[in-house]
């Protein structure tokens, strides 16, 4: 409750300086308002695929159906809104759970948490050095072609170093909460 007073607090400062008319106008733009409209219809496409990335790795630990995770997705998206950070996705997605569900909901959001950032470091990450490379090298005093291997080797520090941490958090979690996160310790909930 206090990020959304925050977030509209917030908001509230940010209307009453803004131009409203001024806005509309360049909003309503027919160059703008094509890019408004693809966003606008982008979206729900966007939450469907959240949805079907997540509902295999949360069925790992918890027997739902797509529509249910689905729910829970919007959840999430709809608090994250005013979390900075996406911070409160976890949080929404906690609040359609039952609490006996809410140790599989944050094990698989952080295990979807996990991929993202694997996915980035090894793939956006070249990307963002080789479209970014020209603006970069005009900003930083060494050579661009250093950045190249960071988030690779980020990912490497993160396997070697990261994997205890993981293992300690897991440990963790089942001791707090027990069976339902030994699917992060390699052995499979009997059904």
């Amino acid at each position: 409750m206090v990020l959304v007073a925050a977030l509209g607090y917030h908001l509230h400062g940010l209307t009453n300086s803004l131009d409203w008319s001024a806005f509309g106008g360049a909003l309503l733009q027919p160059e703008r308002l094509v890019f408004l409209v693809v966003a606008v219809l982008l979206m729900p496409l966007n939450w469907y695929l959240e949805a079907r990335k997540w509902h295999p790795l949360l069925t790992a630990f918890l027997p739902w159906d797509f529509s249910r995770t689905w729910r829970t997705v919007i959840a999430g998206v709809s608090v994250s809104a005013a979390t900075p950070n996406r911070i409160g996705e976890i949080g929404g997605r906690m609040m359609v759970a039952e609490k006996s569900e809410w140790p599989g909901v944050i094990a698989s959001s952080l295990l979807g948490s996990a991929c993202q950032w694997i996915a980035f470091l090894l793939l956006a990450w070249p990307g963002l050095i080789w479209t970014t490379g020209e603006l970069l090298a005009e900003r930083i005093d060494f050579s661009v072609h250093w950045l190249w291997p960071v988030g690779p080797l980020v990912l490497l520090l993160g396997f070697t170093v990261g994997k205890g941490l993981f293992l300690r958090a897991a440990r963790y979690l089942v001791r707090r909460w027990g069976e339902a996160t030994r699917a992060l310790r390699g052995r499979r909930r009997r059904r």
